[in-house]
């Protein structure tokens, strides 16, 4: 006896006899009994369809990108820990005081592993996501008719908040009283919206990609600014040449990331691969060629470290913390304000609207600031 069909037309709901080429593999294809309600259905598909295949391209864009972070972050990891404590309600992380010879330590794999381990990676790095990878993202997301934005909002919930108790008594937390920062995509064709979260395992949260709306009924108590892509990562590089644990913080682990991308770089001649053709990958494919990325990431960044030796510089930095932490802190802030405030595109300002004149108003804004720099 012939089985039931398993599926019905969109359109006449007949028994379907093929599907869309073009959605065919994101997993939700349209299907139609045949060629005439395909066609009469297309007026109102082919944005649908349009935003299926960016949604499977996107997708494997963002695994990629917090994959290739997840690796670089390990591999600078920079913080002591004592303990890691960990309930269904919150993960405490337990520091220990700065180290007074090396920067880069190894992770304490022995205290937190898998979702922890994870979360601890990921706990107050979400601007420093977007900067570290910007060079990637941008490699992989080019030729895609999308605009991307770096938005900061506050969040109204979250699975499950870090905590950080110093070695003082002194603790913070990532939630509730701090914002978040994710990459927001959106389709110049259709209008429709995702984002990229590189951080979301700070709050135990298990996607990095949304879509946006979705995103932000669940979790998004208010959006506090959007800004340009890139923004972040100009931050990050003038927040570097400050004295004090920023020139480590974001110097130092700015000039790793040079190293990330120029190893990016080569790799993908060797391997004749472009970095944007790898999420319209699948199978097999797709993960051989992500771990081989991740783990050239891996050396090169290993290999730097392993090969220099930062300890003057990390003492000279400590030793100017003593006296001048607040110095370095106010720097910070006032560098902080003068550079994101200007750049929140909600502002009605023609010099937003394309990058080389936002490119040109940040090189502007760099000459006006009154900061205490150093070489790097």
């Amino acid at each position: 006896m012939a089985s039931e069909p398993t599926s019905k037309c969109h359109v006449c709901d007949k028994p379907a006899a093929s599907k869309c080429g073009g959605c065919s593999s994101t997993g939700k294809p349209h299907v139609y009994c045949g060629r005439e309600c395909q066609k009469m259905d297309w007026p109102k598909h082919k944005n649908i369809c349009s935003d299926l295949q960016m949604e499977v391209y996107l997708l494997r864009a963002a695994r990629l990108l917090q994959v290739a972070y997840l690796r670089f972050r390990e591999e600078t990891w920079d913080m002591q820990i004592r303990y890691v404590e960990v309930s269904e309600d919150e993960l405490t992380i337990h520091r220990d005081g700065d180290n007074d010879k090396d920067y880069f330590l190894k992770f304490p794999n022995f205290l937190v592993t898998g979702a922890d381990k994870r979360q601890v990676l990921c706990t107050w790095m979400c601007s420093e996501s977007l900067a570290w990878m910007h060079e990637t993202i941008a490699a992989i997301i080019t030729g895609l008719k999308v605009k991307l934005e770096e938005v900061n909002v506050s969040l109204e919930w979250v699975d499950r908040p870090t905590n950080i108790t110093h070695p003082n008594g002194f603790q913070h937390q990532n939630w509730p009283g701090s914002s978040h920062d994710v990459l927001r995509i959106t389709s110049s064709k259709t209008g429709s919206q995702w984002i990229i979260d590189l951080t979301n395992y700070q709050y135990n949260i298990e996607q990095c990609f949304w879509k946006w709306n979705e995103f932000a009924d669940l979790y998004v108590q208010s959006i506090n600014a959007i800004y340009p892509f890139g923004t972040h990562h100009k931050e990050k590089q003038l927040l570097g040449k400050i004295k004090g644990n920023t020139s480590l913080d974001y110097g130092l682990v700015g000039e790793v990331v040079v190293i990330m991308n120029a190893t990016i770089k080569q790799w993908a001649v060797q391997k004749n691969v472009k970095l944007k053709d790898i999420p319209h990958m699948s199978g097999k494919t797709y993960s051989t060629t992500v771990l081989s990325l991740v783990k050239a990431i891996q050396n090169a960044v290993r290999e730097f470290i392993g090969n220099n030796d930062f300890t003057q510089r990390v003492q000279a930095v400590r030793k100017y913390e003593m006296k001048y932490a607040h110095v370095r802190e106010q720097e910070r802030r006032e560098t902080e304000n003068a550079f994101l405030a200007p750049r929140n595109i909600f502002k009605d300002d023609p010099a937003f609207q394309t990058q080389e004149a936002f490119q040109k108003d940040m090189e502007e804004m760099c000459g006006k600031m009154k900061v205490h720099y150093i070489e790097v």
